[in-house]
């Protein structure tokens, strides 16, 4: 089997270059943990998903082919960034192990926090034993989880493993739409499924949010009216209190922005993608592109400008400030001028690395 080694994530390219000179961290996800060895089971389509879990993660030999010409095995959400980085399905969902290699890199690296799933969904009962060992782990050497998810179901054993290591699980609440979310909402993981996990998980004493993903460009009934789920985010942090979060969405592609706003690409994200040329925004966009062919809200709707003056926790590059909540684990709310960001160069094959010094 392919052990389970903690890798370096986002936390290496958000840093702010105070005036002073000075390089501060920002984000939190230093290290991360995947539990599949590739693809993310969030792309299994729902009548393929018994055979995949028959085989421990697998497609059954010799099928893979034939299945391509029937659906599209490599078709992920839409908003995913790991998408860009090559990542197909391959047939292999198959869990990691957690064995002596794993407890090497704690014993090496003394993680003060993981982040679970930072390509893949680490939710599913198919890493069940992956998740309660890491956890283990995790209170054996004071760590901290974060962890996004959108498959994980509700159950007392784990909820008192959260509590005891202080982490927090950031419900990924985005829109009801096989077209944009093709498998995970196909095998019945809908945001009404995810909201009542994430409110059994709060009633039971974990660090608990709705992290909402949608369109902060439109208000929260066109939101609404393109599939998102925010309104049921709302009514559930009004009924039981559940922090809130936003994520603003980023468009990778043409299909994405006509799904999410009924507008093709050139009418609502602008044509420069120069990061130097932030301050020159045309009013008229409401996204701006950036050196990896993502756009990002420019121009927030007052429905979300009330929600962040409010306090609400955010995460990203919204116009032209950064915004930081340390995914809730702490309560902190940092925002920043995005022109203090380290520029980030972009190459050929879509690795990240930070700008050479000139």
């Amino acid at each position: 089997m392919v052990s389970l080694k903690l890798t370096r994530g986002k936390a290496e390219f958000v840093k702010r270059k105070l005036p002073s000179g000075e390089v501060e961290d920002v984000c939190l996800c230093a290290w991360n943990a995947d539990f599949s060895v590739r693809g993310c089971i969030a792309q299994v389509p729902s009548k393929l998903i018994r055979e995949v879990l028959q085989h421990n993660g697998e497609y059954a030999p010799g099928s893979i082919e034939e299945h391509r010409k029937k659906f599209n095995l490599d078709n992920r959400c839409l908003y995913c960034y790991a998408k860009g980085a090559g990542r197909g399905n391959w047939g292999k969902v198959t869990p990691k192990s957690i064995d002596e290699k794993t407890l090497e890199d704690f014993e090496t690296f003394h993680p003060e926090i993981i982040r679970i799933g930072k390509n893949t969904e680490c939710g599913h009962k198919l890493y069940k034993h992956q998740l309660t060992r890491l956890l283990d782990l995790c209170e054996e050497f004071d760590t901290q989880v974060i962890f996004p998810t959108k498959m994980l179901e509700f159950e007392e054993e784990l909820a008192e493993q959260l509590k005891k290591i202080r982490g927090v699980l950031n419900y990924s609440i985005t829109y009801d739409s096989e077209k944009i979310e093709p498998g995970i909402i196909s095998q019945g993981y809908t945001n009404a499924w995810r909201i009542k996990q994430a409110e059994q998980y709060y009633k039971a004493g974990v660090n608990t949010t709705l992290t909402i993903t949608c369109n902060l460009t439109q208000s929260i009934l066109d939101n609404v009216k393109f599939d998102s789920a925010i309104e049921l985010a709302l009514k559930s942090h009004g009924k039981t209190g559940i922090p809130l979060r936003l994520l603003p969405l980023r468009i990778p592609s043409r299909k994405l922005a006509l799904l999410v706003s009924g507008k093709q690409w050139g009418e609502i994200v602008s044509p420069r993608g120069d990061e130097d040329q932030r301050d020159l925004f045309n009013g008229e966009y409401l996204f701006r592109k950036r050196g990896n062919n993502e756009a990002y809200p420019q121009i927030p709707h007052e429905d979300f400008i009330t929600m962040l003056n409010s306090g609400i926790g955010a995460c990203g590059r919204i116009g032209n400030d950064e915004y930081c909540d340390a995914c809730n684990l702490y309560p902190q709310r940092t925002v920043f001028p995005a022109s203090e960001l380290i520029q980030v160069e972009y190459n050929r094959d879509r690795k990240r690395r930070p700008e050479k010094k000139r």
